[in-house]
């Protein structure tokens, strides 16, 4: 099976690409929020599907800043966010489950 397209109980490595670029390229990584961690999974749903432009709000909102206003960086980076999601993920609208960090898999387990 190539896991490279696999969505469902493991994981689809478009997602690991994109948290890539959306953290290690562009610098939104989560952060602090009223003294907790914020990281965009925790907007992700368990299910149903998630657009371009939900996960361009999530990604602005795990990083402490909910302001799209004329002057702010978001407003400018939500193009480029959003292009993103769209280049690597494939479509403008996913299933949420294509949005998962890969389970753990160990030298003595088998995948499903």
């Amino acid at each position: 099976m190539n896991r490279d397209l696999q969505a469902g109980p493991f994981f689809d490595k478009r997602y690991e690409k994109l948290m890539y670029r959306i953290c290690v390229e562009y610098g939104f990584c989560g952060s602090i929020v009223d003294g907790s961690p914020v990281h965009v999974n925790d907007f992700i749903p368990a299910s149903g599907t998630v657009n371009a432009d939900e996960f361009s709000d999530w990604v602005f909102l795990a990083d402490g800043e909910d302001s799209l206003g004329e002057d702010s960086m978001n407003r400018k980076m939500k193009p480029v966010v959003r292009a993103a999601f769209v280049e690597i993920m494939g479509a403008e609208e996913i299933d949420a489950s294509m949005l998962r960090y890969p389970d753990f898999i160990g030298p003595h387990q088998e995948e499903v």
